[in-house]
């Protein structure tokens, strides 16, 4: 715990409403569905069929400037987008309770940073809302567009297209005004299930613990009982397909086509879960209406499809067992957090600009040139939401189930203890320093608790201090084990975890926050 006291002077009140509105107050919740499908840009000739541009390969330079302008593709360089299967949409819940107004906004997205958020806040269209937290989570599927930055043509160009960017924060501050314009006095219901430890998910990274709780809220307009919105918290990445060449969902795309076949007028919103450690669904076979859908590296369209449309069944199997509420008391808590960079690839992309974001030195003031080596840190933030039976807390990144459930005794492991370690890892760390309660559900003490993932800003993966390990020689830039430990060369560094769970603590354990 040394080294979460030693950060703890980094913790900064951003926001708080500590006390909701008067009890009586009058619940109202409204939705909307807006399209961010980007245009594709230009073409060109996959003469390999890699699916990835090579200088060498032809292309239609449209506006005859002789550089080849793609829309890129995020999860890996030199992906250029050549069609659309389906397309993406941002989805929106605004909840009020006697004027205290939260939206909650579910992107289809790789990840977004912490400054999309600000930019939207900052803009005079969402201050109109009147909404007092804005949550803004994405779903992470890999066949969306590059808005982070590292997956264009080279590892020192950026392959984030603005125009693309200030279109979905247009757009989502359309879906905000919308959804605000809806308001209606509403119900809301609530309901948790375990969807099963060797069902639908996997941890390709050792220890195997999967957080396999499925959190649905269904809000309801008092009196007709029509769906206004339904959102449901998950945890499973978005690569049944990976690395092709088509826009696409995946899996969420599904699930939110098979809510609005059941409920057309209602906007359905999805935030991931603990997903960080590659917990997915691509690497277990499932069945559905007859048809098995094998485990595999690079899946289908199809098993995206059945996926989508199995998560939409279990999101109706939840809620048929849900308790219904009209709250009228809500709370909701701010933070921000600086995190050190420690990953020397993190702090060369940030230097070359590959990653456009303020960095900041030990003192908090602005980094104009920032060269790597020297102290950096990042801040970001944290929300906590309490709203009746429901509590909710966000994270910056993908988080490792583990920091989220525990589980280190084999409770969330298919097989049990037994299961914790893969028989090919042969370097198993040592579960005496793994660390112990609270976990982050453990914080939580509603019927029905919430992580959300991927949510408030995107900063890789988040991992326990004792199973970080990094390569001898090129730490960051290689690992020892890429089987294992690939995660470190996509995270911020090992005291991001601390930082995250003091934070958290905070949120929720202050007494005006209960």
């Amino acid at each position: 715990m040394k080294s979460i006291t030693l950060f703890a002077a980094l913790f900064l009140l951003a926001g708080c409403r500590p006390a909701g509105p008067a009890p009586g107050a009058v619940f109202r919740a409204g939705g909307s569905v807006r399209d961010i499908t980007p245009d594709l840009g230009e073409r060109y000739t996959d003469l390999n069929g890699n699916n990835r541009w090579d200088a060498d390969e032809p292309f239609d330079d449209a506006n005859g400037n002789g550089v080849f302008e793609p829309l890129w593709l995020a999860n890996d360089r030199r992906r250029p987008a050549l069609s659309i299967h389906d397309n993406l949409s941002v989805a929106v819940v605004v909840i009020d309770v006697g004027g205290v107004r939260i939206g909650m906004v579910g992107l289809d997205s790789f990840g977004h940073g912490r400054q999309e958020l600000e930019a939207i806040r900052r803009d005079p269209g969402f201050r109109s809302t009147g909404i007092d937290l804005l949550i803004m989570g994405s779903s992470h599927t890999h066949e969306g567009p590059d808005v982070v930055g590292m997956y264009g043509p080279s590892e020192t160009e950026s392959g984030v297209d603005t125009t693309y960017l200030a279109r979905v924060r247009a757009q989502t501050i359309m879906a905000l005004q919308e959804s605000v314009a809806r308001l209606k006095p509403a119900t809301m219901e609530r309901a948790t299930m375990r969807t099963g430890l060797d069902t639908y998910q996997v941890d390709q990274r050792d220890p195997v613990i999967i957080d396999d709780r499925l959190a649905a809220l269904r809000f309801r307009e008092t009196g007709s009982g029509r769906v206004i919105a339904t959102l449901v918290n998950w945890a499973s990445h978005p690569e049944q397909v990976i690395n092709g060449s088509s826009i696409s969902a995946d899996y969420v795309g599904a699930w939110r086509r098979a809510q609005q076949e059941r409920y057309p007028d209602a906007a359905p919103v999805f935030f991931q879960g603990a997903l960080g450690g590659q917990i997915g669904s691509n690497r277990i076979a499932f069945s559905h209406e007859g048809v098995t859908y094998d485990a595999c590296g690079e899946c289908s369209y199809e098993k995206a499809g059945a996926l989508g449309v199995i998560l939409s069944q279990l999101t109706e199997n939840a809620l048929s067992n849900a308790t219904s509420e009209t709250p009228d008391t809500i709370v909701w808590r701010s933070r921000e957090v600086r995190l050190p960079v420690e990953n020397a690839g993190f702090q060369y992309l940030f230097a070359a600009g590959v990653l456009d974001r303020t960095l900041e030195d030990a003192g908090g003031a602005p980094l104009d040139a920032y060269r790597p080596g020297e102290p950096a840190f990042v801040r970001t933030e944290m929300a906590y939401v309490r709203l009746g039976g429901v509590s909710l807390l966000t994270v910056p990144g993908e988080l490792l189930p583990e920091l989220a459930i525990g589980g280190y005794d084999g409770r969330f492991t298919p097989g049990g203890e037994a299961g914790l370690w893969s028989p090919d890892n042969e370097g198993i760390e040592d579960l005496a320093g793994a660390p112990g309660p609270p976990y982050l559900r453990d914080l939580l003490d509603t019927p029905v608790t919430m992580i959300f993932g991927v949510t408030q800003d995107f900063l890789g993966y988040i991992i326990p201090p004792f199973n970080f390990q990094l390569h001898p020689t090129r730490p960051y830039l290689d690992s020892p084990d890429w089987d294992h430990h690939y995660e470190e060369t996509n995270a911020l560094g090992p005291q991001t975890a601390g930082l995250i769970l003091q934070t958290a603590a905070e949120l929720v354990g202050s007494p005006e926050a209960r």
